[in-house]
């Protein structure tokens, strides 16, 4: 789900499913994302189906995006929480993951800046291990970048926005598949592989690596795809003022993993499982395994700390109240319970 910038406003949904609507998250893809919170105080990210673009997409599009976020795709997957594909009211369409923070690896970089050489190869290998997982499925993303990428409060980032993820039927025994017309181009401008630009789809899980490889690049360099002196991506991230560096062995094995994931011949990018692999060799060189985790995961969760300090509730309308309210007690009333 990737967030653009939200523009709250009191159009939004007072109630979708369990779930009290607090604030919206954004908008991208095919939905909006809003903040939702149960009768329990549990939060979610709730993605609902805009009506504008129900005859512009496949009708099916969120079950597939449920049938795969509903297998167990590891710590490294935004976490499935529930859905209503079809709302008895006739209300739009909605999925609800797990809530984590409004902190993305875009909004980490740009507000505190790029990432150690330690974060960065502890960052690789737990999202090519997340991406990993999602290949042996048969499932590639085709959105990788940085605003797909949400920190936790633990400081472990997670890939979000299955939106226009792809299983492959003959890996997986024919399950629901999501395969774009030939005349539309999945995923970000400056983050496509360059297969997928020059129309060859025959490989979507080398394409995510090069994606991946792109959104690691921008981690360490701070620049986008297509900025001035990007093209050098690899040679950008020469070390200068890094403030937790690799020694200078386990930095240039950094460098290969990166250089080889965003090679342009497809056939010489490492799988995911072997990037994870390669990333993990960095990461453990000379036994510094908890360290450079540690040197990860206090990096990326100062964003987290930020975003929670800048967090303002947002005061409810009398409308949103009242209709809470009314909620609040239907739900009492049903269990028997008085409410005041």
């Amino acid at each position: 789900m990737p967030p653009s910038e939200p523009t709250p406003n009191d159009n939004s949904p007072l109630i979708i499913g369990p779930y009290t609507i607090l604030k919206p998250l954004g908008s991208g893809g095919v939905g909006r994302v809003y903040l939702g919170e149960d009768l329990q105080g549990r939060r979610a990210a709730v993605k609902v189906l805009d009506p504008v673009n129900r005859e512009m997409f496949e009708p099916k599009r969120f079950q597939r995006e449920v049938a795969i976020l509903r297998q167990d795709l590891g710590d490294a997957i935004v976490s499935y929480l529930d859905d209503d594909l079809e709302p008895e009211d006739g209300s739009d369409p909605w999925i609800a993951t797990e809530y984590i923070s409004d902190t993305t690896l875009l909004k980490h970089v740009r507000t505190l800046g790029k990432l150690s050489s330690r974060a960065l190869a502890t960052m690789g290998m737990h999202l090519c291990e997340g991406l990993a997982h999602l290949h042996e499925n048969g499932i590639s993303h085709r959105d990788i970048k940085p605003a797909n990428i949400m920190i936790r409060p633990t400081g472990t980032p997670v890939f979000i926005d299955l939106g226009v993820a792809y299983r492959e039927p003959t890996r997986t025994g024919g399950g629901p598949t999501h395969k774009t017309t030939a005349n539309v181009v999945v995923g970000t401008e400056g983050f496509r592989a360059p297969e997928i630009l020059s129309g060859d789809r025959s490989d979507f899980a080398a394409a995510d690596i090069y994606s991946l490889g792109l959104t690691i690049v921008f981690a360490g360099t701070r620049l986008m795809p297509g900025e001035e002196g990007f093209a050098d991506r690899v040679g950008l991230l020469d070390g200068a003022g890094d403030p937790n560096p690799l020694d200078e062995g386990a930095r240039n094995e950094l460098l290969g993993i990166i250089r080889d994931m965003t090679g342009t011949e497809r056939s010489w990018r490492p799988s995911a499982l072997d990037a994870a692999d390669r990333f993990a060799s960095v990461v453990t060189h000379r036994r510094q395994l908890k360290r450079n985790e540690k040197a990860m995961e206090s990096e990326l969760v100062a964003s987290v700390d930020l975003a929670d300090r800048r967090l303002t509730k947002v005061p409810p309308s009398r409308a949103r109240a009242r209709e809470a309210a009314r909620r609040i007690r239907e739900e009492y009333g049903s269990t028997g319970m008085n409410a005041s």
